[in-house]
């Protein structure tokens, strides 16, 4: 049996303004660029010092030399957040040529966050980091469940260089697989937009224009069946993830033996992850980590205004009531405290698959804390779980034909896990089992198929799959910090 998180029971932190400020988003941007150029261009890079992977199967790295990859644009680095910076290391040998990478995250929390005992393993402080372990622990389970599904949460390679020393800012680092990209940016590769193509007998390319393509509906289930997938697992080990948002779930290379025609969808950032009392248990919610708010289940939402959680109980229907008057039918509503467990996880796998189906990186109606310009949602519409607010989406799908043609049962499906009250959710185990069941003759008959697809094969998605820093390949020379 895979090993399993111990429940967390150190001191709470309120979830208050101060609790977490997001350290490197609110540097000063010199401050911001002298870390990038400090992690990219002076930081020789060593392979992970310490593991937990417990896949029994060994990460080895390439002997040859380690250097931070210039992306195709000539920037570095790879990403940069509110909590730190992403890169990627490639090694070469003497012909420059790439034969291995790894993905670095320098992580640079607040002094409160790293002082935490919640973010870290057995609450040991400067140890584990809670991202590695539960990352680690989640594709143990899935391994356990079903060999090869391991991979569908990013593989954390291990951890290193955690420290603080005042005056100098917290600091560690975790060591991922390399991916495609992320779910955002292959929703937004699906809107409408222009390319370059050959025309036969014309020397130069012309510009056509693409219109918005919904996701094939084959894709929505394959990235359904993923989610489920890992939520039974987090259920198995009594995980909350906590930020399930749609910047989360990355993409690997495809698995030519399962939906081979699309990429891998993987859960990552494994950082605000808590553990239940017990598989099945409950945990406090002063226990939370840091979640975007978008995506954050009613039992979670925390008004920063009022300084309190918004929703404090849950009217639950319980059938085994006795009568409340005699002669009466059995059953009545019971008030529950609002507190986190397993369907907090399956109400952020229904807001995902609500993205992934509106084509939306974040609902638009989830939109009013930070509003865009010219916000078109009205204050009755806008979803939150304060009052007068929509407890519910505006919207299942998008209003054009493509998206008309969804089936029925995988709009039900998402709805299911979208229900107010967590006790009345469907769980991770039948949502599997149902997302298993009715995915099957509505796949686009992808499930099974094999070989190579062409790039404009009708079922294909937009996204680029051409793996930038592949083994074989000469990276990019050029370089200048970003």
């Amino acid at each position: 049996m895979a090993a399993q998180l111990p429940p967390h029971h150190a001191a709470p932190i309120q979830p208050d303004d101060t609790r977490d400020p997001d350290t490197f988003g609110d540097l000063l941007d010199g401050v911001r660029n002298w870390l990038v150029q400090r992690f990219t261009q002076t930081w020789a890079f060593v392979t992970p010092p310490d593991t937990s992977m417990i896949i029994p199967r060994p990460r080895t790295y390439a002997q040859g030399t380690w250097l931070p990859a210039p992306q195709s644009h000539d920037t570095i680095p790879f990403a940069a957040g509110n909590n730190g910076i992403v890169h990627v290391w490639v090694c070469v040998d003497r012909n420059n040529k790439i034969l291995d990478r790894v993905v670095v995250k320098q992580t640079i929390p607040s002094i409160a966050s790293y002082h935490d005992p919640n973010n870290w393993a057995r609450f040991q402080v400067g140890g584990e980091p809670m991202e590695s372990l539960v990352a680690n622990i989640i594709a143990g389970q899935l391994w356990e469940n079903n060999h090869g599904d391991e991979k569908l949460v990013a593989e954390c390679f291990g951890w290193g260089d955690c420290q603080y020393q005042p005056p100098n800012l917290p600091q560690y680092k975790l060591y991922y697989e390399y991916l495609l990209g992320n779910l955002p940016e292959c929703i937004k590769a699906q809107w409408r937009t222009s390319k370059l193509v050959r025309r036969p007998g014309r020397q130069r390319r012309t510009r056509v224009t693409q219109e918005q393509e919904p996701f094939p509906e084959g894709f929505l289930w394959a990235l359904f069946e993923a989610l489920a997938k890992v939520a039974v697992a987090m259920d198995d080990q009594g995980i909350v993830h906590g930020d399930m948002q749609s910047a989360n779930i990355f993409f690997g290379q495809p698995d030519p033996n399962h939906f081979a025609i699309w990429p891998v969808p993987k859960l990552g950032d494994f950082g605000s992850a808590r553990a239940l009392s017990h598989p099945g248990g409950q945990l406090d919610r002063n226990f939370m980590g840091p979640y975007a708010a978008a995506f954050a289940a009613p039992e979670m939402d925390f008004d920063r205004g009022m300084n309190r959680y918004t929703v404090q109980f849950f009217d639950h229907w319980d059938p085994n009531l006795p009568p409340s008057v005699p002669g009466g039918a059995p059953g009545g509503y019971v008030q529950r405290s609002a507190v986190l467990s397993s369907r907090t996880n399956i109400w952020q796998t229904g807001m995902l698959m609500l993205c992934a189906i509106r084509l939306e990186p974040e609902l638009l109606e989830t939109q009013w804390r930070f509003q865009p310009p010219n916000y078109p949602v009205s204050p009755h519409q806008a979803m939150g779980f304060r009052h007068g607010m929509a407890s519910q989406p505006m919207k299942m799908r998008l209003d054009d034909a493509k998206s008309r043609r969804y089936s029925r049962q995988l709009l039900t499906l998402v709805k299911k896990c979208l229900v107010f009250d967590p006790e009345a959710r469907i769980s991770p185990q039948q949502l599997l089992q149902e997302v298993q069941n009715k995915m099957v003759g509505r796949d686009g008959d992808m499930m099974t198929a094999r070989g190579r697809f062409a790039h404009n094969h009708p079922q294909a998605l937009r996204m680029s799959l051409t793996d930038k820093y592949k083994v074989g390949k000469k990276p990019h020379k050029p370089r200048k910090v970003a």
